[in-house]
């Protein structure tokens, strides 16, 4: 039994820094209900939300739009040669090029209606696309394009031709009418923004603060926040220069994303904010495979100057600085069990809180500063006893 085809749209987007997260969002949700969704961005520069592994995206090379314009020529020389002549007139010459080249993509692919993101060139494009493939064109109007566009001829050449129209809000209908005539604007569908309802309950948000290299620990503590989703509600920050540790990565191969915050190198004001904000600090360093490990890491005074509780590796000198809770080398599971401690009971962590700012009064103040300020002296006095002494002689 054959099965029943997937409506299909293609996108037409630009992806100047990625897709924007509205749109990912938006398509993401769309294929969940079922929808088959392409992706033709007039640019392609990678950011924050990229298009899924599974959904189809087209990145073009300029030379090979080129080169295949004789090829869609000889499919449609008069609709070609046609709609040239008009590029030319309306300066949207790259649009046509794009156009050709996407639509007989969509064709191959059997796409059934194409939308474009946003009425300036993604429009442009998607114009070209319709005229050379059939394919229906709807378009979202969201504001700008209706003050800033760059093509005003294309825009007022295209609106009128899509088959469809999206607004956002009522506003934006009437000043499409005011630009394009009230009975174009008239079949503009309004369909505003939406978002999620979250429910929030009140993570333990769990810091840890180092360059992103395999010695920090990242892994360790990603594997043992991985063994305690759906038992304690754990969210990880992690804030550091860049390293051969793809922290992002990791959270999604273990299945935690959506429990993982990656800061990348932050300001010193962010850092304060992050020492401030956060319940638990960890910091669970290994031994790398070159040997070299962590001293006495300085962010672990740093996080219990802050009043947190620490949690870190049973290592070099940190049994001097953490009295609790201390874990073993890569032991996932010991890590697990102290994030499943602190994580389920604030008391505990309020108690051990207030002991890490009792250690760091006691033995790690900047008081220390003077006994480093003292050797200085002594040694500075000492060098002038010695050349006194020489001189003297």
């Amino acid at each position: 039994m054959a099965t029943e085809k997937k409506p299909h749209v293609a996108y037409v987007v630009s992806m100047s820094h990625g897709l924007d997260a509205w749109t990912f969002r938006e398509i993401d949700e769309l294929v969940e209900k079922g929808l088959e969704v392409s992706i033709y961005p007039v640019r392609y520069v990678e950011g924050p939300y990229m298009p899924r592994d599974d959904w189809f995206c087209y990145r073009y090379s300029r030379l090979g739009v080129i080169l295949r314009q004789p090829l869609h020529f000889l499919r449609k020389p008069g609709k070609y040669l046609s709609l040239l002549f008009d590029a030319l007139r309306t300066k949207s010459l790259i649009y046509f090029l794009l156009g050709a080249d996407f639509a007989h993509q969509m064709s191959k692919r059997g796409v059934d209606f194409i939308h474009s993101v946003f009425g300036d060139h993604k429009l442009f494009v998607g114009y070209y696309c319709k005229q050379f493939s059939g394919i229906p064109l709807s378009v979202a109007i969201y504001g700008y394009e209706t003050q800033d566009n760059p093509n005003w001829a294309m825009f007022h050449k295209a609106v009128p031709d899509c088959d469809e129209i999206v607004v956002n809000c009522d506003y934006h209908k009437k000043v499409l009418g005011d630009l394009v005539g009230a009975d174009v604007a008239e079949k503009a569908k309004v369909i505003r923004h939406y978002s999620d309802i979250k429910e929030y309950g009140d993570p333990v948000k769990v810091l840890i603060v180092g360059g992103f290299q395999e010695r920090k620990g990242h892994d360790i503590l990603l594997q043992a926040v991985g063994r305690l989703r759906g038992e304690v509600d754990i969210e990880v920050w992690a804030a550091g220069y860049p390293g051969v540790v793809d922290v992002g990565q990791l959270s999604r191969d273990y299945g935690i994303e959506d429990k993982v915050v990656v800061f990348g190198e932050v300001s010193d004001q962010v850092l304060d904010f992050l020492y401030r904000s956060c319940d638990v600090f960890c910091l669970p360093f290994v031994t790398d495979d070159r040997g070299i490990n962590e001293g006495l890491p300085v962010s672990l005074i740093e996080a219990m100057s802050y009043g947190k509780p620490v949690i870190a590796t049973r290592l070099t000198g940190t049994p001097e600085l953490v009295e609790e809770i201390l874990i073993d080398e890569r032991d996932v599971d010991g890590l697990a069990d102290a994030l499943r401690r602190y994580g389920s009971d604030p008391a505990l962590r309020n108690k051990a809180g207030e002991r890490s700012i009792e250690i760091v009064q006691t033995d790690y103040s900047k008081n220390n500063a003077q006994k480093t300020y003292g050797l200085f002296v002594e040694a500075i006095n000492k060098q002038k006893e010695k050349q006194k002494e020489t001189t003297n002689n």
